[in-house]
């Protein structure tokens, strides 16, 4: 248990100084202009793999970030990370760019409040269940850096640079209970980040070439929740002894209403003149700094079905719905539109207690998910698809079940006969589990 204590707190030391000091962007994407940039993947490992269906995703050892009333479910305590890399390849007509780029993903550290154990050892036959969950992880990034020469007729040619980076995270605390086979949770965090937008415009033609420079730069903090529910449908009656059906169907819905944010702003506008190779003149049209503001993130609403045979065989699907039309930003204002997914997995493991045979412990998944994304281009809103492969493998740490979780996963974003973002991504998670905290037999 110390030795999982030591990871947690070097992980957690190791993300907070990346999320600080992260300079080079990690991500490449020219839509991440619009709105707080392109949005991470919410998703820890198996709910990633099966194309996103938190809703009613359920698990005894493997965390659900999106739905909090999903802990109620946690009989052991996880500790996850989450890492992945990323190769894009930008096209626009004949033209192509590629960025390869990756970090971490999330940093996750979920507990039952009741040790079944105890529960075990003292014959109690309980209830009512509670679970909690602490994660740090990206929440948007903004990556990209563009640039295009033209020509005027009496100026001469002339380039415009389109430079972007930084991201925002998200710190949350969830909480969850479970009883009987209903479930409930809420969720509470905190949003912070900056953001990095610079636009220029150099004259190459000219005598005395100049540089017009605009740089805007924008932190943002703000206070996020969101809450769930689940239902679970027992399709097979419980045998003696046992305190869960090996075959049911959950139901579940979680979202969110509109939330608020604060801003903080430094705009500089300035014209930088060339007069020798190791010297120039600098002219500031604007400079503000430390500027307030506020925003609106949207509300969202996101319902699905998950069944489960034993592990055996598990499926699912979900409908999600952002209304990205609410969104507001007074630092940087724009129109965005509402957007909505549709998400599938499935998952097989051919004998989860099999003893001989390692390949037929494993969990094969696949999933898939598309939809609308609330940006646009040229009055048509981009759309999204991608398809996920993946695997959980389990394994022994300290004498504990654990599983790691790698995926590949392939996607585009954006229009068929305009900007278009085709993308392979390598996910690899860890979950370790422990049922011996808050084990009182140790302490009696």
């Amino acid at each position: 248990m110390y030795k999982t204590l030591s990871i947690v707190i070097v992980l957690i030391s190791a993300c907070f100084s990346g999320a600080i000091a992260q300079e080079k962007p990690r991500e490449f994407s020219p839509y991440s202009r619009f709105g707080i940039g392109d949005l991470a993947d919410p998703h820890f490992g198996a709910v990633s793999h099966l194309g996103g269906i938190a809703a009613a995703f359920t698990d005894r050892n493997q965390l659900n970030a999106d739905n909090p009333a999903s802990l109620g479910a946690l009989r052991s305590t996880a500790f996850e990370v989450g890492v992945s890399t990323k190769y894009t390849t930008l096209s626009s007509g004949d033209q192509r760019t590629r960025f390869f780029g990756g970090g971490l993903d999330y940093l996750a550290l979920g507990l039952p409040l009741y040790n079944p154990i105890n529960d075990l050892l003292n014959r109690n036959r309980r209830n009512l269940h509670i679970g909690t969950m602490f994660v740090l992880k990206p929440y948007s990034f903004v990556g990209y850096d563009i640039s295009q020469i033209d020509s005027i007729a009496g100026t001469g040619s002339y380039q415009r640079k389109y430079i972007g980076n930084g991201g925002t995270y998200e710190f949350k605390w969830s909480n969850g209970f479970e009883y009987k086979q209903f479930s409930g949770g809420i969720g509470l965090g905190y949003l912070f980040g900056k953001m990095t937008y610079k636009r220029e415009l150099d004259l190459l033609s000219v005598p005395l070439p100049y540089t017009t420079i605009f740089l805007n730069e924008i932190s943002m903090r703000g206070v996020k929740w969101n809450a769930g529910i689940q239902y679970k449908v027992n399709l097979k009656k419980l045998a003696e002894g046992e305190v869960e059906s090996s075959r049911y169907l959950s139901v579940g819905i979680y979202g969110q209403s509109a939330q608020d944010f604060k801003t903080t702003s430094n705009e500089i506008y300035r014209r930088e003149l060339i007069v020798t190779s190791t010297a120039g003149i600098v002219d500031t049209v604007r400079n503000v700094t430390d500027q307030p503001g506020t925003g609106v993130l949207p509300g969202e609403i996101h319902a699905g079905f998950y069944y489960n045979d034993k592990y055996k065989l598990q499926f699912g699907g979900q409908y999600s719905l952002v209304s990205w039309s609410k969104y507001k930003n007074s630092a940087k204002p724009e129109i965005l539109q509402n957007a909505s997914h549709i998400s599938f997995g499935a998952a097989y493991c051919p004998d989860i207690e099999s003893l001989d045979n390692f390949l037929k412990r494993v969990t094969y998944r696949v999933g898939f998910r598309f939809g609308n994304d609330p940006r646009s281009f040229q009055n048509e809103q981009v759309k999204d698809f991608s398809v996920t492969f993946g695997a959980g493998v389990p394994f022994v740490y300290q004498r504990k079940v654990s599983f790691v979780n790698f995926a590949v996963e392939m996607g585009n974003i954006g229009l068929k006969d305009n900007l278009k973002s085709k993308y392979v991504q390598l996910k690899l998670g860890f979950t370790l589990n422990d049922d011996e905290w808050f084990l009182k037999s140790k302490y009696n």
